[in-house]
């Protein structure tokens, strides 16, 4: 497979952890139903470090910033469901 690159108004992201439900232990059955090849990003949620930005503008829409210390209220921010844009916890 060959690397991929950030194309115009894309970062390439290099993941160190991803978050994964008991749910998905059944994602490869239903791939091979469905005729999806794996991996095709059932992991939503991730951590990892920009290492490529492409060309262009990109745009994060950022609906609130936390310092660490006040990670609680970011995690019952996003826990509602009601935001719009990224929530960023500042180390």
């Amino acid at each position: 497979m060959p690397e991929p690159h950030a194309g115009a108004g894309e970062v390439r992201v290099r993941v160190a952890a991803v978050g994964l439900s008991p749910m998905l232990s059944s994602v490869p059955g239903m791939a091979r139903r469905f005729g999806i090849t794996l991996p095709s990003g059932f992991a939503a949620d991730f951590a990892g470090t920009v290492d490529e930005v492409g060309a262009g503008k990109l745009t994060v829409p950022i609906a609130a910033t936390f310092p660490v210390e006040e990670i609680r209220e970011a995690v019952q921010l996003q826990a509602g469901r009601r935001v719009h844009g990224k929530i960023v916890v500042t180390l």
